[in-house]
């Protein structure tokens, strides 16, 4: 999960622990691989989940709503500032390889 959301070992376990006292998740183990720990939505987690999704269907919503209101040369120079915007950014991949090593 770590790798997958590039972010430390350490801070999933935290963000784990916090969900938990939150009753937003819980943890277990499977009888054949006790080593590793794996995580369950609560029926609170799941309540909170599908909240997180209409929220974001919501702005999404508004979104193209917005959207369908510019014209092409509005969305030719938003386009060429976010291809920018994206070429600027530092590669989040090597950032995470870098803080690994």
């Amino acid at each position: 999960m770590a790798r997958f959301l590039g972010i430390s070992n350490a801070a999933v376990s935290q963000v784990a622990k916090k969900l938990t006292k939150k009753a937003l998740i819980d943890t277990y183990r499977t009888a054949d691989n006790q080593r590793e720990v794996f995580f369950r939505l609560t029926a609170l987690g799941k309540k909170a989940c599908d909240g997180h999704i209409k929220h974001h269907g919501k702005i999404y919503a508004n979104f193209l709503d917005y959207y369908a209101k510019l014209d092409k040369k509005e969305i030719e120079v938003i386009v060429r500032f976010l291809d920018e915007a994206e070429r600027l950014m530092p590669d989040k991949k090597q950032e995470s390889e870098h803080k690994e090593k």
